[in-house]
């Protein structure tokens, strides 16, 4: 009988243990699906907010020029989505707008860290360009991406006029992207031959 209960006893106890591991283990297992540390990037969308999500791409931009205290963060969060939109739309005014109320040029719009100048120079809208010029955007930025500056997306895309003012302004044409290649290189792969031209003279003249 006292054997009984000891044995008992004893397969109570391993059995509140192996519970307790039990437990233990999808603890883990959950912390590490939903935050795993691999990728950050997948920690913050998982868990988190939109704007949140966007502001994780501070900490990884691969410029050393970037003016981080001179961000006005909470409006730029709030509006981020809308800016996005209306810079595709071509709604100049209303991205000036935000910008003198307080919009940072260089604010990260997307989950792969594009800026105003990596969209004006996708849409070849120069006069986008010369509006954040003279709010001093970071010409050579690059987002997280593919390591692309505004100057290869219009290499990619055979923007002409966009390669010609960022060349004017002095943009960094030795700036390698994630693949190791340099706007020229990347206009002679998408066979943007006009642009081509337009850089290689741009290096010639410097």
């Amino acid at each position: 009988m006292g054997a009984s209960c000891s044995q008992d006893s004893g397969d109570s106890q391993r059995n509140q243990k192996q519970q307790l591991a039990n437990s233990r283990g999808r603890q883990t297992y959950d912390s590490q699906t939903i935050r795993p540390s691999v990728n950050p990037r997948i920690t913050i969308e998982s868990t988190r907010g939109p704007s949140e999500t966007v502001s994780s791409h501070f900490s990884r931009r691969t410029t050393n020029r970037s003016r981080l205290s001179t961000l006005n963060d909470s409006y730029s969060f709030e509006y981020a989505q809308q800016v996005l939109l209306d810079a595709y739309k071509g709604n100049l005014d209303i991205v000036n707008k935000h910008i003198k109320e307080g919009f940072a040029v260089d604010f990260p719009l997307n989950q792969s860290g594009w800026t105003l100048a990596h969209i004006a120079a996708q849409m070849k809208n120069l006069e986008m360009l010369e509006t954040l010029i003279k709010y001093k955007c970071d010409l050579d930025i690059q987002e997280i991406g593919e390591g692309w500056t505004p100057i290869m997306v219009a290499a990619i895309n055979n923007s002409i006029e966009i390669a010609k003012m960022l060349i004017k302004y002095n943009a960094d044409l030795s700036i390698k992207d994630n693949s190791q290649m340099t706007a020229i290189q990347l206009a002679e792969k998408y066979r943007s031959r006009e642009v081509y031209e337009v850089l290689v003279g741009g290096v010639r003249n410097r």
